[in-house]
């Protein structure tokens, strides 16, 4: 049934198949888990509302059904037709429409908290993640990923990133599709491969190791994609909608990995964006010019004093840290 109201959402449902999860919707069942709905999106950070309208013409559709049914049944009674009170779960359903069909309409946020995996790590921290297909993901530092807790062989494996990642994802034989979801409607769909993504800021950033993916970005109403080789690092300023590629050494991407940091020509701006979005650290210069100054060097990573008495010396500058306040002077 979820397969096929995920369908219906999607207005692909044949005119039996709607009539199906109208009539579901119309259950106890069907009640009893828009009413958990409405609990359960109180919380879900991740739930993207749609427009009022959308959420609106979903509701319609169903209401519409059921007054429908239900003006049949009352003019072909010989009495005249009164006004009748809404049981209590139709009075309540329709008060908090509002707040339940944005989640529903957002598509596999019907999976029930049960059914779904959040991992997250906080900051400085890295962990590896085993997917149920046997794909394995490392989170870096302030990071949190999303997906089901069990992928069915005929459904398309999907994940949802915030931070940072790599993936090493395993080829099916079915050729079954693996899709990773970043907050800012950019899609990855990967074919057998090995990948960083790294969301965060005003910035995103793939990097490709092996094999191959297709990049899609929605903008607006159009959707671009490119198909990306080993190499390839594209990075997207989400400000201006700005897409560059490149070919790098792919350790640049991937070497927080191992507890350390690579850098080549990279400027101090974007060093301090990443200790602030990795480990929560606030950092300040005594001259801005120093932002626009590169950075060539390997750092460790896993110690984030270490970390910051190997940047003052790549700098040739010294620090004070109070609490995550780092000034260098």
């Amino acid at each position: 049934m979820k397969i096929l109201i995920q369908k219906y959402l999607r207005n692909e449902c044949t005119p039996d198949e709607a009539e199906q999860v109208l009539a579901f919707a119309k259950t106890p069942e069907g009640r009893s888990l828009l009413e958990q709905l409405t609990e359960y999106s109180k919380s879900d950070q991740y739930a993207k509302s749609p427009s009022d309208e959308t959420s609106e013409r979903l509701w319609q559709r169903i209401y519409t059904s059921s007054t429908q049914n239900t003006s049949t049944q009352l003019t072909d009674e010989s009495e005249p037709v009164r006004g009748r009170t809404l049981p209590l779960w139709s009075v309540r359903l329709g008060r908090v429409a509002a707040v339940v069909l944005p989640l529903v309409v957002a598509g596999w946020w019907w999976l029930s908290q049960s059914e779904r995996i959040t991992q997250q790590t906080a900051f400085g921290q890295t962990k590896q993640v085993q997917l149920p297909d046997g794909s394995v993901v490392s989170l870096n530092g302030n990071s949190s990923l999303v997906y089901q807790s069990k992928w069915n062989a005929n459904e398309t494996r999907e994940v949802w990133l915030t931070g940072e990642a790599f993936f090493k994802v395993t080829r099916q034989a079915n050729q079954q599709r693996f899709l990773v979801h970043t907050r800012r409607n950019y899609t990855i769909e990967v074919l057998g491969t090995e990948f960083n993504v790294n969301d965060r800021h005003n910035t995103t950033k793939i990097g490709l190791q092996s094999g191959k993916i297709k990049l899609t970005l929605q903008q607006k109403t159009v959707s671009k994609s490119l198909i990306m080789k080993p190499g390839q690092l594209v990075e997207i300023d989400t400000m201006v909608r700005r897409v560059k590629m490149n070919v790098v050494k792919p350790e640049l991407f991937t070497s927080w990995r191992k507890q350390r940091l690579v850098f080549e020509d990279t400027r101090f701006g974007e060093i301090k964006d990443l200790l602030k979005e990795t480990y929560n650290l606030n950092v300040s210069v005594p001259d801005e010019r120093l932002l626009e100054e590169k950075v060539t060097g390997t750092v460790p990573s896993g110690n984030v004093k270490e970390l910051l008495n190997a940047l003052a010396i790549v700098l040739d500058l010294k620090y004070k840290q109070e609490a995550n306040m780092v000034r260098f002077y």
